[in-house]
């Protein structure tokens, strides 16, 4: 296997592993914001005195972090597949 198609291959297993990790942290976003609704009288804050107001929206950022990286993963699968088939 040419190095080009191995580092192809492991863009393709990070976009991947990625999107599933924003997967898992939208759940435990929606999850967190469901059972902490009413202790936090629906307000969430990082600087919140309970944790389980921040949790959220924490992980609410990871999702989205997770979200630009898959994309940011995918971008670069592209441009190697584009420039591969511009080679030949």
């Amino acid at each position: 296997m040419s190095q080009q198609r191995r580092s192809k291959k492991w863009l393709i297993v990070g976009m991947a592993s990625m999107f599933l990790l924003a997967a898992i942290f939208w759940m435990y976003a929606i999850s967190g914001f469901s059972l902490a609704f009413v202790p936090c009288n629906g307000t969430f804050s990082l600087s919140s005195s309970l944790a389980r107001c921040r949790w959220p929206l924490v992980f609410g950022y990871l999702f989205w972090l997770c979200v630009a990286a898959g994309a940011g993963f995918g971008v670069a699968v592209l441009m190697r597949a584009l420039s591969d088939r511009g080679g030949r």
